[in-house]
């Protein structure tokens, strides 16, 4: 079975299968990556800005990371992708071996399904969260820097942030919502980054966006304080 039929087998039954959309997807010989969303799960935080809620899964063969998977938001008008916590029980999936040595793959089935099945029971929560971040006041660049060595920002990567802070297809709001912005449209759309630094920036602009939620010790524990 492969990791897309899990992804349609775990959807609720008042969304349809085939309306799943893929965002994006990056293969070599020993990853695979992507994110998919479904059109059904909406928010709408501004008029015309509209934001939809799917999985973000990222398989690797080798290393020590096995099969990660987050709730991931789309951004339409922008194309900007994020990703944030499963709240409570996100971890990485690692199949058990059996008596002969192979993988369980059942067992990595079983654990992906229900994984993606929380996924989706709590995008809704995910999405409006995004929400909250209209109501801050926009942070400074300057805690931005503050925040470097946490998030492994380097010079580039904080660069490329500024640039984008102002840059928005409906203009900026002068909140929170325009880090939010930033951070994700760098992560989706820099050429200049590495798979894993991009990846890096989908994380944090994910848990920027979970400030109001505080389900879980990962959920919304990146909180602003410019104090």
């Amino acid at each position: 079975m492969t990791l897309m039929e899990i992804v349609n087998s775990s959807v609720p039954e008042h969304l349809s299968t085939e309306q799943i959309r893929i965002s994006r997807l990056y293969r070599s010989n020993n990853k695979l990556s992507f994110s998919c969303f479904s059109p059904q799960i909406i928010a709408e935080p501004r008029v015309g800005d509209i934001i939809n809620g799917g999985i973000d899964v990222h398989h690797s063969t080798s290393g020590e990371f096995g099969t990660q998977v987050r709730c991931y938001l789309q951004r339409l008008v922008c194309k900007n992708g994020a990703c944030t916590h499963i709240c409570k029980d996100e971890k990485h999936l690692h199949a058990r071996r059996l008596a002969n040595g192979r993988f369980d793959q059942q067992d990595m089935v079983n654990q992906l399904h229900r994984l993606f099945k929380e996924t989706w029971a709590q995008l809704d929560e995910k999405l409006q969260a995004v929400h909250g971040l209209l109501g801050k006041e926009k942070v400074s660049i300057d805690f931005l820097q503050q925040q470097r060595t946490r998030f492994s920002l380097n010079n580039e990567m904080l660069r490329e942030i500024e640039i984008a802070v102002n840059h928005d297809e409906l203009g900026p709001s002068n909140t929170q919502y325009d880090i939010f912005n930033a951070i994700s449209r760098v992560a989706t759309h820099s050429e200049s980054l590495s798979l894993r630094q991009r990846r890096r920036l989908m994380f944090m602009a994910g848990e920027f966006s979970q400030q109001d939620i505080h389900r879980c010790s990962q959920c919304g524990s990146w909180i602003v304080s410019p104090n």
